[in-house]
């Protein structure tokens, strides 16, 4: 399972809420580029063992500066690529980018499954049933690749969802 995204939208910190508490595999910033290499760990769930990976944001190719971040963001589409399922991790308070749309192309065209989460809906100002209706309209029409999806809204600083 590797979770997608660009810089800053939670996936180090959703790693490690899935892994527990005590378990904090991944190193988490507010300074982006914190993650530079695929982080991989096991949880075992009933016996079931699930890989989950957390790779480094993938920025627009034209604001990859350096042959360091290039490899970063390689590593990151190559372990998706590789992935039964990736989590295309969006901040459910910032806009939706092009950027995400391109990721959620990827995922589609490597025939991966995907489960989209909005992270961050823990501090989405305004939240009621017409607000969620709202952002789930605008993932499904800047996301159209992966538009069959599930959406789940969360917050891997509080764990909700």
């Amino acid at each position: 399972v590797a979770l997608l995204g660009r810089p800053n939208v939670g996936k180090s910190s959703l790693m490690n809420r899935f892994l527990g508490p005590g378990e904090q595999r991944s190193i988490v910033s507010d300074v982006a580029g914190t993650t530079r290499d695929a982080v991989d760990a096991e949880l075992d769930v009933d016996g079931a063992i699930f890989r989950f990976v957390d790779t480094a944001g993938v920025r627009r190719k034209a604001r990859v500066k350096d042959g360091t971040e290039t490899q970063m963001v390689g590593r990151a589409l190559k372990a998706a690529k590789l992935a039964d399922v990736v989590l295309l991790v969006v901040d459910a308070t910032a806009e939706i980018t092009d950027q995400d749309a391109m990721l959620a192309q990827r995922i589609a065209d490597d025939g991966r499954a995907c489960v989209v989460l909005a992270n961050k809906w823990d501090i989405y100002e305004d939240k009621n049933e017409g607000s969620t209706r709202e952002v789930l309209k605008v993932l499904r029409e800047t996301l159209t690749a992966v538009s069959w999806a599930e959406v789940v809204f969360c917050s891997a600083e509080t764990g909700q969802r």
